[in-house]
């Protein structure tokens, strides 16, 4: 058949280039992939080239249209010669050539001509019409040849000025009819010198650190950036200084070439270029110590110490420097250190926020704090630049306007003089640069875009870390029983199961939700979570309700909110809930005015506990009294401090701070009170022995055996009182 034929030519050509195995090249035309690659290859009239090597690791022998990104060892390359066609058996041997190529095509393609092709055209055995063409052809493999060291050059990231062989170039020069040829190379080769020149020198810094270093750069890529500059520029110099360079340049002058002038104005450019690039180098260098240790900081302390020596340091350069100065360099500038803030930033909050809830509400707050840190060091600093530069821009007004008034000076003369009018230009100060209006940009300009939208996903990446906490606190309480009744907690419980299946879904979605590069990706996903947990946040706004129509008491009511820790804060809980917040307010309202009533009622006279002395009864009766308020006023604060907000919430709080203010007043009254009773005579007591022995007779020697206590019963009495009012939670000391 004919596509057999076909397919029998390929395995020929292949067979005596790479000489695979037998089982290898079979598999090569039984693999339906490389198989299908060769017949579009030989039907598709617009696949130009077909590629056959073999694969790096499975070192198996496949055919592709596409060129290989690796290989193992050479490859071989098929193309078809003519115009767009469908490949027979008839014309596929006039109409496709190969070729082999190695692992390094560039460098095969410069071998094979240098080697090869080069010096069958420097023979001498052509004359007349023969001796034209090998005159182009000799042309055409030196502009090859040049092209081919150029694009190895921006491989390895070098501006490469390509030389031609000057040993092949000398042999020719001694034929007589080929000088011309010579001297044409040569000249091709300053004209390809002169190009890659200014290609180099048309440089734009930010573009070049974009390509660099990606789409976030930092500061330290344009260190580098300028450093590779400066590496480049005298890479140009030293080639266009070496021997060989030097000899063709020589050569060109002495047969009075016009591409040598042009060849000194590109080194003149260069020699401008490298001035500039050495200046900025210069500025640059006094920011590096700060990019270095803003790039190295882990502590947000450390992060948070540097950004004011580094703006300040930013902020002179924008004043002397003329490439820093100028606007768009200057927002580059700042771009690329908002991005470094940005990338320390995201390393304080980590990969998995949602590892450890509490952890990443600690790591996104610090996060948040470094970049409103460089924020309001920013615009502390920017206050000051837009001051100098409307001060700057005015004397620059003053002084044009002053030039414009002195720049000619009339002479007067009298009517019989003939002279004409002089003229007196004053020039501008040798060395001097003018100032041009270069403000700094606002918070939301577009170099700070980066550092804008991180802010943006760390404040929804706290709503997303603190919801979840709730949610898992939720569950809790549900397997506590803390709803309140069993048919309560089941629905809870469903409710925590619904979260669980949504916040799935949400992290298959987007799975690094630092990640500002899918913007649009978290957007979406991240309004999906939000609404299911507004709807399970309304069943969650009911079930409260019910479970606080089964709690009776105030503090029935406030366990249930302990209980609920988190959920009963969120909004739309709050909303539902205001009724019940109102009433609760009610509550420990009229709690705090029944209190205040028994302490006015009762301080005259407060209750006697039995068995303990009437001080230590008063100072006990006045702490259930504030521990009666305060245990409720510690809860509000901890799980529902909203209800402490606004108008009601402040005059309850004036209130309380009343009361226990007169309870705090009160028990150190009755402290005082207690010091100032202790009778001094009671002090000459504790000077006594502590035993005593009855009377006796000293003439008899039997000794009595009756020891008494030498304590006053007043000074026992005070020692009691001393003794509970020594302990927690009095702690009186003497």
């Amino acid at each position: 058949m004919e596509l057999d034929e076909r397919l029998k030519w390929f395995e020929g050509r292949v067979a005596s280039s790479l000489r695979p195995r037998s089982d290898e090249l079979k598999a090569l035309f039984t693999d339906s992939d490389s198989r299908a690659s060769c017949l579009e290859f030989c039907s598709n009239e617009d696949i130009r080239c077909l590629y056959i090597y073999f694969k790096p690791i499975s070192h198996q022998l496949v055919a592709t249209i596409t060129p290989p990104s690796t290989m193992s060892i050479k490859s071989v390359t098929f193309m078809k010669s003519g115009s767009s066609m469908k490949l027979t058996k008839k014309n596929i041997e006039q109409n496709v050539v190969f070729l082999d190529c190695s692992q390094h095509p560039l460098h095969h393609i410069n071998l094979l001509a240098k080697e090869v092709y080069l010096p069958l055209l420097c023979t001498d055995n052509s004359h007349g019409a023969a001796a034209q063409n090998a005159d182009k052809m000799l042309d055409v493999i030196h502009r090859l040849m040049g092209n081919v060291e150029i694009m190895q050059g921006h491989v390895s990231g070098e501006a490469v000025l390509p030389l031609p062989p000057s040993e092949v170039l000398t042999d020719i020069q001694t034929q007589t009819n080929r000088k011309a040829a010579v001297m044409h190379v040569l000249e091709t080769t300053v004209i390809s010198w002169i190009k890659q020149i200014k290609s180099v020198l048309k440089h734009d810094p930010i573009e070049d650190v974009a390509r660099r270093a990606g789409t976030l750069p930092g500061p330290l890529d344009e260190v580098s950036m300028w450093s590779a500059r400066e590496e480049c520029l005298n890479h140009l110099n030293e080639q266009l200084d070496s021997t060989q360079s030097q000899d063709m340049i020589s050569t060109l002058a002495e047969a009075q070439s016009a591409y040598v002038k042009s060849l000194h104005h590109a080194r003149r450019d260069i020699t401008h270029a490298m001035c500039k690039t050495m200046d900025n180098i210069q500025f640059i260098r006094t920011m590096q110590p700060w990019f270095t240790i803003l790039h190295t900081a882990r502590d947000p302390d450390e992060m948070m110490s540097t950004f004011k020596p580094l703006i300040h340091t930013m902020y002179l350069v924008w004043s002397f420097s003329g490439h820093y100065h100028e606007r768009k360099y200057f927002h580059c500038l700042l771009r690329l250190v908002s991005n470094e803030v940005m990338k320390r930033a995201e390393r304080i909050v980590g990969s998995n926020i949602f590892k450890d809830t509490e952890e990443s509400k600690i790591r996104l707050k610090d996060a948040m704090k470094v970049c409103a840190g460089f924020r309001g060091t920013y615009l502390d600093w920017k206050n000051k630049a837009d001051e100098l530069n409307t001060k700057r821009l005015q004397e620059n007004k003053a002084d044009d306007g002053q030039n414009q008034s002195s720049t000619l000076l009339y002479s007067t003369k009298l009517y019989w003089l003939e002279e004409p009018r002089s003229t007196v230009e004053r020039k501008p100060l040798s060395g001097s640069r003018t100032w041009t209006d270069s403000p700094w940009p606002k918070r939301n300009a577009r170099c700070f875009h980066n550092l804008n939208l991180f802010m943006e996903r760390c404040n929804d990446s706290l709503d997303l870390v603190e919801t979840i906490h709730h949610f898992t606190l939720m569950k809790s309480a549900a397997e506590v029983g803390g709803a309140g009744t069993k048919s309560l907690d089941a629905q809870v419980k469903e409710i925590h199961d619904q979260f669980t299946e949504s916040m799935n879904l949400f992290t298959s979605q987007c799975a690094n939700v630092m990640n500002t590069m899918e913007q649009h990706t978290f957007e979406r996903a991240f309004f999906s979570f939000r609404s299911v947990i507004k709807e399970l946040e309304k069943r969650l706004a009911q079930v409260l309700r019910f479970s606080f129509h089964h709690a009776s008491t105030m503090a029935a009511q406030l366990r249930i909110l302990e209980v609920f820790e988190g959920i009963s804060g969120r909004d739309i809980v709050q909303k539902s809930l205001k009724d019940k917040d109102d009433e609760l307010i009610t509550s420990f309202t009229h709690e705090l005015i029944n209190v205040r009533s028994l302490f006015e009622f009762k301080q005259s006279n407060p209750p006697l506990l039995r068995n303990l002395p009437p001080v230590v009864s008063k100072l006990k009766w006045v702490h259930a009294m504030k521990c009666r308020i305060k245990g409720p006023m510690d809860k509000m604060k901890k799980v529902c401090p909203h209800l402490l907000e606004g108008q009601v919430g402040w005059e309850l709080k004036d209130v309380f701070n009343v009361l226990m203010k007169d309870l705090e007043e009160f028990d150190k009254g009755v402290v005082e009170d207690w010091r100032n009773s202790i009778n001094p005579e009671l002090r000459e007591y504790l000077k006594e022995p502590l035993l005593l022995a009855d009377d006796y007779i000293e003439d008899v020697d039997v000794r009595p055996y009756v020891v008494h206590v030498n304590l006053d019963p007043q000074l026992l009495f005070k020692l009691r009182e001393i003794h509970y009012l020594s302990r927690p939670p009095h702690s009186v000391k003497l």
